[in-house]
């Protein structure tokens, strides 16, 4: 009995994992190099970058935000296996738009402007 408890207990904490990694996400994080260690949040909002942001966003090579404002966005978190020089792991969020996977962006403390395109991580470590 003990056994098939154990056994359920694992079959759910596996099926629960597996679901929240969307397909989609998971190509493009490996597709850049990257490998998820575990799935963050969702949110949903819509796009709202100041011109003066952008040109933040765009000094980080990110572009891929431009042409989406007043657009309904999804983002997901995703922890990554890949850390910061100070051994902290680096999260990513996947945005999303109408079902399609339009760029990823995550954070460097330590770098300026403290942001980065996911697709440069060769650039990056």
């Amino acid at each position: 009995m003990k056994k098939l408890l154990i056994l359920i207990g694992l079959t759910l904490t596996l099926v629960g994992c597996s679901e929240k990694v969307n397909e989609a996400h998971e190509a493009f994080l490996n597709d850049a190099g990257w490998t998820i260690e575990s799935f963050g949040e969702e949110e949903a909002y819509i796009i709202e970058v100041p011109e003066d942001l952008m040109e933040n966003y765009h000094a980080a090579n990110v572009h891929f935000l431009d042409g989406y404002n007043g657009k309904d966005v999804e983002v997901t978190q995703y922890t990554v296996k890949e850390s910061e020089k100070d051994g902290k792991n680096l999260i990513i969020m996947i945005y999303e738009v109408e079902g399609e996977v339009i760029g990823g962006i995550s954070r460097l403390p330590s770098w300026t402007p403290g942001i980065f395109n996911a697709l440069d991580k060769e650039k990056l470590i």
